[in-house]
């Protein structure tokens, strides 16, 4: 037993000494594999266990800016490593059929060599992202793919820097880099808020991209099973078993959030088309809330919409919930001066109680918001009874939003009024019409969606207007 503990310490040596990379020997973190390896199961015991306990009981941090600055950073650092492992070898000289590693003083090959560095160090740095998912409290975020994905990497990456900082499988990294620009790109876009919401369609084929990415890893590294090339046999099957590895992982993932969600949304219609044949049934929606300059006029209005289209008036059940921002203001969908709007977010259940107004609509939509604005602002809220409970007033005031209390006999001035009707009118007019509650859901977010800026823009402006009538028909003086 002591002679094979004595023969693995040996060969260990050996492999450290004599099989790696002498350029790298000094440089920080490559003498040894274990203080990458200690970081790596430290970063997966801090997300998975440590972290979400620490937070179990504290709200979860606002890190609206800190996500744009970490995006941007991460969009900049990654093209400069794409562009690093383009200019030193992938857009010049190198092969796609077979790259053997340069381990000379050659200008280019230690320009390579240092970007492989590099790119090791940015596997690190991408341990914020799970540290954030913790600190917001997105615990459901950090499933297993995201963990292993990010958790393998550095000391995957570790062994590419010692021995082969250099040649044919440079080609992860480069392809790598890249798709980092489109991905962290994205995640910039969704972190400035839900006004851009709109641009990012394209989420889904993310996945696509990474899958595809694999697979040309997969392809580019196990030719060199087949062919005669100076690149070692161990790393083509390092690099080709990691692609494969992740693209099983990236393709059970893509299965799950989307080929099945769209056929679990076909059975779902089927269900719905059932209920719809057996009784009348209710799509109400809400723009619960809306943030104004000054003492802009606003209030809470929930509408209901049958499946032809046609209004039913006093019922309070909440389905759908809106917002939107421009220039100080927080509206459902009328943004004065801006063409910024967001989709409607569905927020499930039949009544709103105080709790839930807090929990479903203030802290997840409302606080944001306020936050984002930062100028001085008045939240204006009816006085149904969730509104003006004592819980409510005592969450704003700690969170310091200002609310203001509606008169009593107040008459309702807020153009919304005329977009639910527009909205109302043409989802009426839709051919076919939506037969089941999802596809008068998906009808009328897309008709909220569509309603030109310029016609709510002539509804604010026409406020004046109707205030001033609204008092002179009630004896009051405008002059």
């Amino acid at each position: 037993m002591a002679q094979i503990l004595t023969n693995v310490i040996e060969g260990y040596h050996d492999l450290m000494d004599n099989k790696s990379d002498p350029r790298v020997n000094d440089w920080f973190l490559m003498s040894s594999p274990f203080p990458t390896m200690c970081i790596c199961l430290t970063y997966a015991y801090t997300v998975k266990v440590i972290g979400p306990r620490l937070m179990e009981n504290r709200k979860p941090f606002d890190l609206k800016y800190t996500l744009i600055l970490y995006n941007l950073f991460q969009v900049i650092f990654s093209t400069y490593l794409f562009y690093e492992s383009a200019a030193a070898g992938w857009a010049s000289h190198y092969s796609l059929k077979c790259q053997p590693v340069d381990y000379s003083l050659n200008p280019l090959a230690l320009r390579m060599a240092r970007g492989c560095w590099w790119y090791y160090f940015s596997k690190f740095t991408e341990f914020l992202d799970t540290i954030f998912f913790v600190l917001r409290k997105k615990n459901d975020h950090i499933s297993t793919l995201h963990v292993i994905h990010h958790g393998i990497m550095p000391m995957s990456v570790w062994f590419g820097v010692k021995f082969t900082p250099g040649g044919h499988s440079t080609f992860f990294g480069f392809l790598n880099t890249f798709v980092h620009i489109i991905m962290y790109s994205y995640y910039l876009i969704a972190a400035l808020g839900p006004q851009y919401q709109k641009y990012l369609w394209w989420k889904k084929y993310l996945t696509t991209i990474q899958m595809v990415q694999f697979v040309l890893v997969m392809v580019h590294a196990f030719q060199l099973l087949f062919i005669d090339c100076n690149y070692p046999k161990a790393f083509v099957w390092w690099i080709g078993l990691h692609a494969v590895m992740f693209y099983f992982l990236f393709s059970k993932f893509y299965k799950q959030t989307y080929v099945k969600k769209d056929k679990r949304v076909k059975v779902e219609d089927q269900k719905d088309d059932e209920k719809t044949k057996k009784s009348n049934f209710m799509l109400c929606f809400t723009t619960q809330t809306a943030l104004y300059e000054k003492t802009d006029d606003v209030k809470e209005m929930s509408k209901g919409y049958t499946s032809d289209g046609n209004r039913l008036r006093n019922r309070m059940a909440v389905r759908e919930y809106g917002v939107g921002l421009a220039k100080g203001l927080l509206s459902a969908i009328l943004c004065q001066g801006t063409d910024a709007r967001t989709e409607l977010v569905m927020v499930n259940g039949k009544a709103m109680a105080a709790n839930r107004y807090i929990r479903d609509i203030l802290e997840p939509y409302v606080v944001p918001f306020a936050s984002f604005i930062g100028n001085y602002s008045i939240l204006m809220h009816d006085n149904a009874r969730p509104h003006i409970a004592q819980i409510v007033n005592e969450y704003l005031d700690t969170v310091e939003i200002h609310h203001m209390i509606w008169p009593a006999r107040s008459p309702d001035l807020n153009p919304i009024e005329h977009v639910w009707d527009m909205v109302g009118r043409r989802v009426k007019v839709r051919t076919p019409a939506p037969g089941n509650l999802r596809r008068l859901s998906a009808a009328v977010i897309q008709e909220w969606q569509e309603i030109d800026q310029a016609v709510i823009q002539d509804l604010f402006e026409g406020m004046p207007r109707r205030m001033e009538a609204v008092i002179q028909a009630t004896g009051g003086n405008i002059q």
